[in-house]
């Protein structure tokens, strides 16, 4: 046998044996556990305060970078706009968002609202758009109908002051109809 291999050999009878110390150990402490300690009273622990959270360091590099560089493809650019995406978890097999796209005048409103219905991969989705808004929240949602607060601008036509004000909407649609028909939505004022 060569050095090497007597080195190696030793080495694999040695692991094997603290192997075995911890098996034996593990096997007696499950067949022995140790007594259950008297039960002590409880004193109350105040919890600490929280820690603030405040601005993250910047952080530093720890190898070169690679670069990277900007991606022409067309469907990126309207994809980049997307700045809000809500998607409608309860219409069963139907895959349905809300989302909303910047574009509009910044200064009154500038977020395009839309409902979409996924179809397939081949055809994409039906795509509804609701409003021009500032901002939109869903309030609920159920199997066909998802209730919406619109936050929007109005300008008083007077004095060409520009404010906003919010109103809820409810978007109802059916969610028994198959991919291929583009439903029928329909759009409430609501209370």
């Amino acid at each position: 046998m060569t050095p090497r291999l007597l080195i190696l050999s030793g080495l694999a009878a040695a692991m094997a044996l603290a192997g075995c110390d911890r098996i034996d150990a593990a096997y007696a402490a499950f067949n022995d556990p140790p007594k259950a300690v008297e039960p002590v009273e409880a004193t109350p622990v105040t919890p600490p305060a929280p820690t603030p959270t405040g601005p993250v360091q910047p952080l530093n590099p720890t190898g070169r970078g690679l670069p990277v560089k900007a991606l022409p493809e067309p469907m990126l650019q309207i994809s980049a706009s997307v700045t809000e995406v809500a998607p409608l978890v309860l219409q069963g097999e139907r895959t349905v968002k809300l989302f909303g796209t910047a574009g509009g005048d910044p200064a009154m409103n500038g977020l395009y609202t839309y409902i979409a219905f996924f179809r397939s991969p081949a055809d994409g989705w039906w795509v509804f758009q609701l409003g021009d808004f500032l901002s939109f929240t869903v309030l609920n949602e159920v199997p066909g109908q998802v209730d919406v607060e619109v936050e929007e601008s109005v300008m008083d036509l007077d004095t060409g002051t520009i404010g906003s004000r919010k109103r809820r909407i409810i978007i109802a649609f059916p969610v028994d109809q198959g991919p291929d028909a583009p439903p029928n939505v329909r759009f409430m004022p609501a209370a």
